[in-house]
């Protein structure tokens, strides 16, 4: 009698991949050795060639992040410094956060004309 491959082994590839925020634990499942391998062999190919890691971008979020680095490289602001402080002044402004920040402007604006008394005398 010739015996098979068992029809229920299985061949399980683990790796962990990011969302961004959080790490996560990712397994797959193979039937067969020679698939398992080749996962394994491309993932651990991305993984090296720091794949694994990348924000995938839609083509309407590009657009958003690059339009939001071309509006803070004049102001040598990081995009994640620009965030954090847009978010805690929104939560002191609300709403009504840019005529807050020129509210703001024109009381505390330093006078530019300067009056001088002349005496005669």
């Amino acid at each position: 009698m010739v015996v098979g491959p068992d029809p229920n082994e299985r061949f399980t590839v683990t790796y962990y991949r990011t969302d961004g925020v959080k790490q996560l634990r990712c397994r797959r499942s193979f039937s067969s050795l020679q698939d398992a391998r080749f996962e394994a062999g491309r993932t651990a190919t991305a993984i090296a060639n720091g794949e694994a890691d990348i924000l995938k971008l839609t083509s309407a979020d590009r657009a958003t992040y690059l339009r939001a680095m071309d509006a803070l490289r004049p102001l040598g602001i990081p995009l994640h410094v620009a965030i954090e402080e847009y978010v805690e002044a929104r939560r002191h402004a609300g709403a009504g956060l840019i005529a807050a920040a020129k509210e703001h402007g024109r009381r505390h604006a330093i006078a530019t004309v300067r009056k001088f008394y002349c005496r005669n005398g």
